[in-house]
């Protein structure tokens, strides 16, 4: 069938012909040359599958009902996938036996520590693996919960003013070196406290506490049973011993009576009760509680929510002496 163009009358025919140079072009469709799919030969019928993602080679299989999805790092070629598929055959077969341990099978994975907890394992890191600074925060984010008010303030202080400044960047492998903890001690000794004068030997004992637990835990959490003690043999200062004579009580008696009347109650106090002088001074009335103890009292002194109260027994007349000593610190004695 062919039409007129001139016309636009209809002609009958088996062509149809038009003069090329009138055909407006109409964008033709491109041919789609379909590629047959590629059978996964590799993974048919088997557990997991070996895949490749950026030239490289990755494996992903379940374990513990999640799905997992790590890279081998072999180039993506059929001998390195036939090799990696035989990996894969006796991860599930551990998997199936019980056997498997993910930490052994992927010890660079970043979830390492998550399968080892999730199978009821200690997470096992190696000491040059194991940064102090992170270690301590979290140490600390641990045990701040069972620690008292003045616990993570001394701890605090400590590890701000001398270990982390000293320790933080370094590897528990570099700590564990004899060499460094004889250098920090060394360290310490050569410090001024806030007098300007040098730490005290008992000072230096106090600020080895709080590194000695920190590294004992991260010890016994990661494992390190091969690891060398860096504390053992390690000698510190020694703290001079002082010989405390105490007034007998025939003394005491007589150094009351030399002690003008207005101090008398505040000094009586102390040694019945074995106060410390700062408890002491800031004593208040509130302190006194009668309800729990009948015929007697006890003082209270309250520190943060979280701190464990101190109770000290009133009995054989000190109450007296507590109000007295209450009652001269209110009107400026103290």
């Amino acid at each position: 069938m062919t039409f007129d163009r001139k016309g636009g009358g209809r002609r009958s025919g088996k062509e149809f012909s038009v003069k090329q140079d009138n055909v407006i072009q109409i964008t033709q469709h491109r041919e789609k040359v379909k590629k047959k799919r590629e059978i996964d030969r590799l993974n048919t019928g088997k557990r997991g599958r070996v895949y490749s993602r950026g030239g490289k080679l990755w494996v992903d299989f379940r374990y513990l009902g999640e799905r997992v999805r790590e890279p081998s790092g072999l180039e993506n070629n059929q001998a390195n996938r036939l090799v990696l598929r035989s990996k894969l055959d006796l991860i599930n077969a551990e998997i199936e036996n019980g056997i498997f341990e993910f930490a052994k099978r992927f010890p660079h994975s970043k979830k390492k520590d998550h399968f080892t907890i999730l199978e009821g394992k200690a997470v096992i890191k190696d000491p040059k693996d194991v940064f102090f600074s992170e270690y301590v925060d979290k140490w600390m984010e641990e045990m701040k919960p069972g620690m008292t008010f003045s616990q993570k303030r001394d701890y605090t202080n400590m590890l701000n003013a001398h270990h982390l400044p000293y320790f933080g960047e370094m590897p528990f492998s570099d700590i564990c070196s004899k060499v460094n903890m004889k250098k920090f001690v060394a360290g310490l000794k050569s410090k001024k406290n806030r007098y300007g004068q040098p730490l005290s030997a008992k000072r230096i004992q106090n600020v080895m506490i709080p590194l000695r637990v920190i590294t004992r835990d991260a010890f016994v959490e990661y494992g390190w049973s091969n690891v060398a003690d860096p504390f053992f043999g390690l000698k510190l200062p020694k703290v001079p011993k002082t010989r405390v004579f105490p007034f007998s009580f025939r003394e005491w008696k007589i150094l009351m009576e030399f002690i003008l009347p207005w101090y008398r109650p505040y000094f009586e106090f102390a040694v019945q009760t074995g106060l410390r002088p700062s408890e002491q001074v800031a004593l208040k009335w509130q302190a006194v509680d009668k309800r729990f103890i009948p015929g007697s009292l006890r003082l209270q002194f309250f520190g943060p929510v979280d701190e464990h109260n101190r109770y000290i027994l009133l009995v054989n007349g000190v109450f007296q002496l507590a109000v007295a000593a209450v009652s001269a610190k209110a009107v400026g004695v103290f």
